[in-house]
């Protein structure tokens, strides 16, 4: 579900050359890297968990296997 915006500017005006749309473009841009650094965690766990699971498989998956 997208977030919704910290700001409440007209997003059109974000887009006119004028000075004082420069702390809006901020905000999007700093609501872009948030979400885009929150993706990126999920995917480093994600595969940090993956590894987790290649490492211990011999440890763990085999002695399971073995009890069964």
């Amino acid at each position: 579900m997208p977030k919704k915006p910290v700001h409440n500017l007209d997003i059109s005006a974000v887009f006119e050359d004028d000075p004082t749309t420069i702390p809006a473009h901020k905000d999007i841009l700093g609501e872009a890297i948030n979400t885009l650094n929150e993706k990126v965690k999920e995917i480093v766990d994600a595969r940090d968990y993956l590894q987790w699971k290649i490492d211990n498989y011999d440890s763990h998956m085999i002695e399971s296997e073995n009890k069964l």
